[in-house]
C-alpha cells in the first residue's frame, strides 16, 4: 500500500510538472497570437541576489485574497505595495517570494502563478516580502467534465523537466537552535531499532528531531547554482507527539558568511489533527544564483522530516538577461537582556495549599523560617524569600464550586495569607530598619476547554460550558474569559477586604505550564487576561517546563515574568549539562529560573546530591546573583529541613540561604561515590 501511495504521488507530481511546461508552451503561443500573458512566466530571467535592510516590515497586499479553481486551471497573484492595491502603490522594496504546502494539488511559480493539479484539495500559498508574509488559502476542485487539455497533457509526456535535484551532490550540517541538551539528544537519536534517514535525496526513512526549540540545516551545493525551488517533507502523527512545524524559513548565501532571507512556507494542517498527514513545504525561487541554503524550523516535541530537495537548472550558460533579485539580510535571533533594574522580586517560594491536610495548610510558625532566615538557636537573622506564590495542588480547581472552595481556603483566618501577614509582623518586630513587606502572587485557575459544566456566574444565568463542541467555539472562548474575569474580581475583592498590613499583591500566576498549540484560543485568552491583569496594576507570571511550547514567545502572550523549570531534579538521572543549558536559554530570552527539590532530598542520597548539584552548576555558570528565581520544594519540605535536628538535613536549609544571599562557596560537584550523609 505504501509503495502504491508513493508511486501515485510521484505520478501526480510528474503530471503537475508537465502542466507547468504546458502552461509555458501555451503562454508562448498566446504571445505569438497577441493574447495577453505574463512574459515573466515563460521568459525566465536568471538572477543575482542583492541584500538590503531598508523597510523590512514593508506593508503589501496580495490579490486575490483566496483562490478557488478547477483542476488544471491557473491563476496569477498580484503583489503590490501598500495595504490597498486599488488605491495605488509604489515599487516593492523586496522581491516577492512564493511558497506552497501541498504539491499534490498544485504548484506556485516564482512569479506568483498558481497551477492547479489534477487532485482536489486545500492548501495555502505563503507570500513573503521582506520579513512580512501573507497567506492565501487555495481550494482545488475536481473536474466534473472531461478535461479538454487532458490529451494534450499526455502528448507532452516526453518533454524533459529542466529542473534537476541539486541536493544529490550536496553536503549538509544540522544545528540546534538552543544549546544542546544531552538527554534530549539521546532521545532524538533513539535506540538501535530506529533508523535515521539521510535527509537529502529520496530516503524512505524519516530523520527525527526532538525539542530544543528547532533546527537549522545548512546545505552546501557543489558549486554556485541557479535555484528554482527548495522543499522538505514533514509528517504529523499526533498520537506519537510528532507534528509538522508551523513554518519553515529559508535563507541563501554565496559564501556562507553573508546571508539573505528568501522567505517562509506555512501550511494548513492544524496542530490538533490526529490523522497521519504528510506535507511537502516548497518555496519557489526566481532562479537565484547561490551556493549555500539554510532551512530553519521550530520543533515542538518531535518533528519528522525527509526528502530535502533543492532544485535548479544547468541551462544558465545560454541565458544572458540577468535581473537583480532584492532580498533582506538574514533574520537574527532576538536575544533579550535581563531587566534586573525593573525586578519587583528576587526569590519566590511556591506555596501549595488547599488539600492534603496539614501538609497543605500553612500557619504563622510555618512561614517564619520561609520569610526569614532562622538560625539553629531560633534567632531571626535575615529575610529569606521576598515573595510567596500561592497555588493549588494539581487537579484541585476545575468547576466554579472548586474555584470558590480554593479561594475560601486561601483566605482562612490564621492560615495561608493571614498566617503570612502575621509572620511578617513578627519578623518586623525582630529585624531593625524599614518595615518589610512580603510580595504575594496568586494563581489564576486554568479554564479547561474540556469542561462542559463550570457553573453559573449568577443564579439566573445559564451554566457556562468551556467545551467548543457543546457551546460554539466563540461562546466557549467567551465563557472561559468571563469565568476568569469573575475569579479575578472576586479574589481582588477578598484581598481588599482582608486589609493585610505587611503583604503586597504583585500579580497573578498562569497555572498551565505550557501554551497549548492545538488550542489557538489559549493564546488569545492569555493576551486578553494579561490586559485585564495589567489594567488592575498587577503583573503576570508563568513557570513553564523545560522545552514547553510557548517559552520562546512568552513576552508575546503578555507575561511580565517567566521562570524556566530545569526539570533536572527528577526520577530519571539527567546530565548536569542540563543546568548550564537552562541557564543559557534563560539568559537568552530574559527569563528567570526555577530551582527544585522535594521530600526525597531529605533522606535519599541521590536526590540530596541532585539538589546540591543544581545550585553548584548555577554558581559555576555565574548566574546565582544575576537572576530572579522561583523555588519548588513540594509541600513544606524546606520547612522540614529548617526544623530538622539532623545536621545534614538542616544543612539543606542553611546552604539554600547562603545560595540566595550569594554566599554559597561549594564549587565541586557531588558525585555518587561521596554521599553527603548516611541513609536514615
Amino acid at each position: 500500500m505504501l509503495q502504491r501511495n508513493r508511486e501515485h504521488k510521484s505520478r501526480t507530481r510528474k503530471v503537475l510538472g508537465l502542466l507547468v511546461l504546458l502552461l509555458i508552451t501555451w503562454g508562448a503561443e498566446a504571445g505569438e497570437k497577441g493574447q495577453a500573458f505574463s512574459p515573466a512566466f515563460f521568459h525566465p530571467t536568471y538572477s543575482s541576489v542583492m541584500s538590503q535592510t531598508t523597510n523590512t516590515d514593508e506593508v503589501f497586499s496580495v490579490y486575490p485574497r483566496a483562490l478557488k479553481l478547477l483542476a488544471g486551471i491557473t491563476a496569477k497573484l498580484q503583489v503590490t505595495s501598500g495595504a490597498h492595491p486599488s488605491k495605488g502603490s509604489h515599487t516593492l522594496s523586496y522581491t516577492p517570494m512564493f511558497g506552497f504546502d501541498h504539491p499534490e494539488i498544485g504548484a506556485i511559480t516564482a512569479d506568483g502563478t498558481f497551477v492547479a493539479g489534477l487532485e482536489p484539495g486545500h492548501g495555502v500559498i505563503t507570500v513573503t516580502v521582506g520579513y512580512q508574509t501573507r497567506r492565501i488559502p487555495v481550494e482545488v476542485e475536481a473536474l466534473t467534465v472531461n478535461n479538454p487539455e487532458e490529451s494534450r497533457i499526455h502528448s507532452v509526456a516526453g518533454i524533459e523537466n529542466e529542473w534537476i535535484n541539486l541536493s544529490q551532490t550536496a553536503s549538509y550540517q544540522v544545528e540546534y537552535l538552543d544549546p544542546i541538551d544531552p538527554l534530549f539528544q539521546q532521545i532524538e537519536k533513539g535506540d538501535a531499532l530506529h533508523k535515521q534517514g539521510l535527509l537529502l535525496g529520496d530516503s524512505a526513512e524519516w530523520t527525527r528531531f526532538y525539542r530544543q526549540r528547532g533546527r537549522e540545516i545548512t546545505i552546501q551545493l557543489d558549486r554556485m547554482r541557479y535555484l528554482t525551488s527548495i522543499e522538505m517533507t514533514f509528517q504529523q502523527r499526533k498520537a506519537k507527539g510528532i507534528t509538522i512545524p508551523p513554518e519553515i524559513e529559508i535563507e541563501v548565501s554565496n559564501d556562507a558568511k553573508e546571508w539573505s532571507y528568501a522567505g517562509k512556507v506555512t501550511h494548513l494542517v492544524p496542530f490538533s489533527t490526529k490523522e497521519v498527514v504528510e506535507r511537502t513545504l516548497r518555496l519557489s525561487l526566481p532562479e537565484l544564483q547561490v551556493q549555500y541554503v539554510r532551512i530553519r524550523f521550530p520543533v515542538s516535541v518531535f518533528a519528522y522530516g525527509k526528502n530535502l530537495h533543492i532544485y535548479g537548472t544547468n541551462l544558465h550558460q545560454e541565458k544572458k538577461d540577468h535581473a537583480s533579485i532584492t532580498l533582506p539580510k538574514e533574520r537574527s535571533n532576538v536575544v533579550y537582556e535581563d531587566r534586573q533594574a525593573e525586578q519587583q522580586i528576587k526569590n519566590m517560594l511556591l506555596v501549595f495549599h488547599g488539600a492534603h491536610g496539614e501538609q497543605g495548610s500553612w500557619t504563622k510558625s510555618d512561614f517564619l523560617p520561609m520569610v526569614s532566615y532562622v538560625k539553629g538557636n531560633g534567632t531571626i537573622a535575615d529575610q529569606l524569600f521576598d515573595t510567596m506564590l500561592f497555588l493549588p495542588y494539581p487537579q484541585m480547581v476545575t468547576t466554579k464550586g472548586e474555584w470558590e472552595a480554593y479561594m475560601d481556603n486561601l483566605f482562612l483566618p490564621h492560615q495561608q495569607l493571614h498566617a503570612l501577614d502575621q509572620a511578617m509582623e513578627d519578623i518586623n518586630m525582630h529585624l531593625s530598619g524599614k518595615p518589610r513587606i512580603e510580595g504575594v502572587v496568586l494563581t489564576l485557575p486554568y479554564p479547561s476547554p474540556k469542561l462542559r459544566n463550570w457553573g453559573k456566574l449568577d443564579e439566573l444565568d445559564e451554566v457556562l460550558s468551556f467545551h467548543p463542541s457543546q457551546a460554539d467555539v466563540h461562546t466557549a472562548q467567551r465563557n472561559r474569559l468571563e469565568a476568569l474575569k469573575w475569579y479575578m474580581a472576586e479574589v481582588r475583592k477578598r484581598w481588599d477586604e482582608a486589609d493585610f498590613r505587611y503583604l503586597k499583591l504583585l500579580g497573578m500566576y498562569w497555572y498551565h505550564e505550557y501554551v497549548d498549540e492545538s488550542l489557538p484560543s489559549d493564546k488569545e485568552l492569555l493576551v486578553k487576561m494579561a490586559a485585564q491583569i495589567h489594567t488592575g496594576g498587577l503583573r503576570f507570571y508563568w513557570i513553564p517546563y523545560f522545552g514547553a511550547p510557548g517559552i520562546y514567545e512568552w513576552r508575546k502572550y503578555g507575561f511580565d515574568y517567566a521562570f524556566l523549570q530545569p526539570n533536572y531534579y527528577q526520577t530519571r538521572e539527567v546530565p548536569i549539562e542540563r543546568m548550564r543549558v537552562v541557564a543559557d536559554i534563560a539568559t537568552r530570552y530574559g527569563m528567570g529560573m526555577e530551582l527544585e527539590g522535594d521530600e526525597r532530598m531529605l533522606s535519599d542520597m541521590r536526590y540530596y546530591r541532585t539538589y546540591y548539584n543544581q545550585l553548584i552548576a548555577a554558581q559555576q555558570a555565574g548566574i546565582d546573583k544575576k537572576k530572579v528565581y522561583a523555588y519548588y520544594f513540594g509541600s513544606k519540605n524546606l520547612l522540614r529541613a529548617a526544623t530538622s535536628r539532623e545536621p545534614n538535613v538542616r544543612a539543606i536549609y542553611d546552604l539554600t540561604y547562603q545560595w540566595i544571599k550569594g554566599e554559597f562557596t561549594q564549587e565541586d560537584l557531588l558525585v555518587p561515590e561521596l554521599p553527603p550523609f548516611l541513609d536514615r
